[in-house]
């Protein structure tokens, strides 16, 4: 079941947000700081997702 208005990603790692990103607004603020290298938590959220920095 998909709830319109919610964030849903089917293709992500875990099949579910990882702890601490504040419900799903969070988390789809999560996911768009996590895909674009320019956002001012990119980093951040690469480094505690324990992905490389170097790939996008």
């Amino acid at each position: 079941m998909i709830l319109e208005g919610f964030p849903f990603y089917p293709d992500t790692f875990g099949g579910c947000p990882p702890e601490d990103v504040s419900g799903p607004w969070g988390y789809q603020e999560f996911g768009d700081a996590s895909d674009n290298n320019k956002h001012p938590e990119y980093r951040s959220n690469r480094e505690w997702q324990g992905l490389d920095l170097k790939t996008p």
